[in-house]
């Protein structure tokens, strides 16, 4: 047994509650969107402060207060932070329960007024049922941290059991705040109860900042490399691919091709029928886009209706094929905003060479020059180039116009 100053175990208890429910209150203010429950952490730990606040006035205020109220509290914290822990992790919590468990709680506090040693048991066993139910409702649930749920409140279980046996050992009729009489023993197991609770809140919230935390440096990469409208890569982002990919291409020495394609007289669209419209067919392009290439193929965004591909290990003939296959699937295609229909077509201009050597940025520069010949000879057409590198000089030949 352990024999302390019982005002003084009261103010410890007081002092470390009240500091927590300050923590949590902070924090619930601060984070409320992104962490619910923890406004109920709070009302838990600072119910649990004011039972101990309520306990040092013991001889001051009413007995039936001090011996009724401090006890309901407590049930009330537990309670809470049940509640907390269901809206934390969206699992469902019985409010009905919550009440029975209260009021019944509460008839035997009231039936038993004089009996020490009962309150401490009563109050004790319901501690121990509203962390079973808490369990059973975690258990049953589906969040990550179940075993380590499980396992601190099993701890916690245990020490209220002890605190129990230790209840069981009350010596009535003695005056608590004048003598041990084993208050300091059943006040430090439900210090030491509360504290394993705390760090359990405290661990799945760090976990749970750390989770935003990366989810966040992924929407920021996504932001970053992604066009919000077509959902295609965007400049950076077809440029960061390519720079890893042409270091591949280096060490197996193999062929790729640029192209290079613009929405044939896009800005009679946006003119004549408004961004919507415009908006419309660019998402819709990003879709056909997408269904003629392959996953091996990158598509991006590369500026207004401009889009730039890179294709690698395929032949000049299959590269062409694939391109002239998006081309006639544009052309084809209605695109419909609302009642507006509209019909399309896309010119290209393709880059390709054999030497994996050869300089991405001067691929992607004949490619353009490439689609300003196919937007010169009267758009909806495929001029293509292959490119070859001899020893220090760099030549092109078999340029070639493909309706």
């Amino acid at each position: 047994m352990i024999d302390l100053d019982p005002r003084t175990v009261v103010f410890v208890n007081f002092t470390y509650s009240a500091f927590i429910a300050i923590f949590l209150i902070a924090a619930w203010r601060l984070s409320k969107v992104e962490f619910p429950g923890l406004g109920n952490w709070a009302i838990g730990f600072g119910l649990l402060a004011l039972n101990f606040f309520i306990i040092s006035f013991h001889g001051i205020i009413p007995q039936y207060i001090v011996m009724i109220l401090p006890h309901m509290l407590v049930c009330w914290a537990y309670i809470e932070i049940k509640r907390g822990l269901s809206k934390f992790y969206k699992f469902d919590n019985r409010v009905v329960i919550d009440y029975i468990v209260m009021i019944v709680f509460s008839c035997a506090l009231i039936y038993c007024l004089s009996n020490s040693k009962f309150r401490i048991v009563s109050v004790t066993f319901f501690l121990i049922l509203i962390m079973i139910i808490t369990m059973i409702h975690i258990l049953f649930s589906k969040i990550k941290d179940k075993k380590l749920f499980i396992i601190l409140f099993s701890i916690a279980c245990f020490l209220q059991f002890v605190r129990m046996m230790f209840g069981l050992m009350w010596e009535p009729g003695v005056n608590p705040m004048e003598t041990g009489n084993n208050l300091s023993t059943v006040s430090l197991l439900f210090f030491m109860t509360n504290i394993a609770i705390f760090f359990t809140l405290l661990f799945v919230v760090i976990q749970r900042i750390i989770n935003i935390k990366n989810r966040l440096l992924v929407d920021l990469e996504k932001a970053a490399t992604i066009d919000e409208l077509t959902q295609l890569n965007n400049r950076r982002g077809f440029m960061n691919f390519v720079n890893l990919e042409s270091l591949r291409l280096k060490r197996s020495r193999s062929e790729y091709a640029i192209a290079l394609g613009d929405l044939d007289h896009f800005k009679n669209v946006n003119d004549t029928y408004g961004h919507d419209v415009g908006d419309t067919v660019l998402r819709q392009t990003a879709q056909i886009l997408k269904k003629h290439t392959r996953e091996s193929d990158v598509v991006a965004r590369w500026g207004g209706e401009e889009f730039i591909f890179m294709f690698t290990g395929s032949t000049l003939k299959g590269v062409v094929k694939v391109v002239n296959r998006i081309r006639h699937a544009i052309e084809g295609h209605q695109f419909v905003h609302e009642k507006i229909e509209i019909n399309q077509t896309v010119s290209f201009g393709i880059s390709y060479t054999h030497d994996s050597e050869y300089n991405i940025e001067k691929m992607i520069k004949m490619a353009d020059e490439n689609l300003y010949e196919a937007k010169k000879y009267g758009r909806n057409k495929v001029i293509y180039r292959t490119i070859h590198c001899e020893s220090s000089q760099q030549t092109d030949h078999e340029k070639k116009v493909n309706y």
